[in-house]
């Protein structure tokens, strides 16, 4: 029943209910034309008192003032239930609208994990990788007779990294960054890595920034996949680390590969032109592989079930000085060859490595060194033991008196692959039998960050290197 037909009705009822209760005390009935007179508005008159008429009449006034607001009232009520409609079917087409353009954002968005986490459009004509490492080192080094203390021990912030790669526009165009942050720059981030490449076709590659120079094997090898905490004291007595320049690679024989770089020099990561220390620097290294696969180049481990890998490799670098300016005027001309064997659990690697450097003034000098190291699985693909032997004979030219021509260095460790290739453990332990120290002329020194041995004063020598490491990779 409509609003309406029930305040009808319930003025009807009051009409009669009135009447009747008049009727009474005058004697008479009028129901019927009363409720006709209060409802038709007839004007049909009954015999009796003109006031009660007139109340009657006024009581009509009232019930159909009544009746007109509730009309005004149910009225207003409809128009808000229309808009309220009206909003319910705007936040629907609001909502489908949104449900459809995030339909369109997913199908022209892909993101994921393969290995690193990702964003790529739908087209494949844009990807975005993102990877990290920490290296957290704990480390105890006990020296015979140093400067000061007798020993040092601490933890270390090795390296923080955070990168991206991907590529833009084309598969063809990558681009790679590379920040890092560690304890032996006090903690400040810089660039590590930073470039861009373009892949020619038929196994030729371009490359334009900072990048690691195609030299040692070893520094060739990602510090994650070496077999220690850290590359070698052979490594960092004869790396050449970064440089700026370009870099052209080839990789489309399944035999041989060789990257041929043109740089601003050793070392010269993170200056600017007018500070590099040399007018000239080319670097070139090919690798064969002998057998296997070249995915086992990739570490210097051999997991369970790996056939037999044989890789030899070669490299040299000349670097012509700078001139013209208040820098160090000097030729360096390093060369290597390393070779790696793997096969089901165990590995070896060796190499050898020669520096000569010519300074503008004074005689010549020439250092060399040998490394060999190995590894094997106690427990398949779990826990791991290694060991090597660092030796390096050093130019006593221009040696302060007193101080060693060669260095020695013996290291035994195990790792524990608790999630591999994501999180190791690695212990070890670093005998050094010589004074440690920097071989003169050269780019970099055994004594680092790296190593974590520390300067001998000259006739004193002998440290005891005491590692545990976590490495988490992501």
């Amino acid at each position: 029943m409509k609003p309406q037909s029930g305040l009808r009705l319930r003025l009807r009822l009051r009409l009669r209910l009135r009447l009747r209760l008049r009727s009474r005390s005058y004697g008479w009935v009028a129901t019927t034309s009363l409720v006709a007179a209060g409802l038709g508005g007839a004007g049909a008159h009954a015999q009796g008192s003109g006031d009660d008429v007139a109340a009657l009449r006024a009581e009509v006034a009232e019930l159909r003032a009544e009746l007109a607001e509730w009309k005004q009232s149910d009225q207003e009520r409809w128009l808000d239930d229309q808009r309220a409609d009206q909003v319910r079917a705007i936040a629907r087409e609001v909502m489908a609208d949104a449900e459809r353009r995030s339909g369109e954002m997913r199908s022209a968005l892909n993101a994921g994990y393969d290995g690193q986490f990702f964003l790529a459009s739908a087209s494949d004509d844009f990807r975005l990788g993102l990877f990290g490492v920490v290296q957290l080192q704990a480390i105890a080094n006990l020296q015979d007779d140093p400067p000061g203390d007798d020993g040092e021990s601490g933890l270390q912030l090795r390296r923080v990294r955070l990168g991206a790669e991907g590529y833009v526009g084309d598969p063809r165009v990558t681009y790679t960054v590379v920040l890092q942050a560690d304890d032996e720059d006090g903690g400040d981030i810089f660039l590590s890595d930073g470039y861009v490449g373009y892949d020619l076709g038929g196994g030729y590659g371009l490359r334009a920034g900072e990048f690691r120079l195609p030299f040692l094997g070893e520094e060739a090898t990602s510090f994650s996949k070496v077999l220690g905490p850290d590359r070698s004291v052979f490594n960092e007595a004869f790396t050449l680390d970064r440089g700026q320049g370009v870099r052209l690679a080839y990789a489309g024989d399944a035999a041989y590969r060789w990257w041929v770089a043109l740089s601003d020099g050793a070392d010269s990561e993170g200056l600017s032109f007018d500070q590099d220390a040399s007018d000239f620097a080319i670097t070139g290294r090919t690798e064969y592989k002998l057998a296997g696969d070249w995915a086992q180049r990739k570490d210097f481990s051999a997991w369970s079930g790996e056939e037999l890998g044989v890789f030899w490799g070669a490299a040299g670098h000349v670097e012509l000085g700078e001139t013209g300016q208040d820098l160090p005027d000097r030729d360096v001309f390093t060369w290597t060859v390393d070779s790696l064997i793997e096969q089901d659990g165990g590995s070896l690697q060796v190499a050898f490595a020669g520096l000569h450097v010519d300074p503008d003034s004074g005689p010549g000098l020439d250092h060399y060194g040998l490394v060999v190291q190995g590894g094997h699985f106690v427990v398949p693909d779990l826990w791991q033991v290694f060991g090597g032997w660092t030796y390096l004979m050093i130019d006593d030219v221009g040696l302060p008196a007193g101080s060693d021509d060669r260095l020695n260095a013996l290291t035994a460790g195990i790792n524990y692959f608790a999630v591999p290739g994501r999180v190791k453990l690695t212990g070890d332990v670093v005998v050094l039998l010589d004074q440690a120290q920097r071989l003169p002329g050269s780019f970099n020194s055994p004594t680092s960050a790296t190593t974590g041995l520390l300067p001998d004063t000259p006739g004193d020598g002998g440290q005891v290197l005491l590692r545990l490491q976590v490495l988490v990779l992501f």
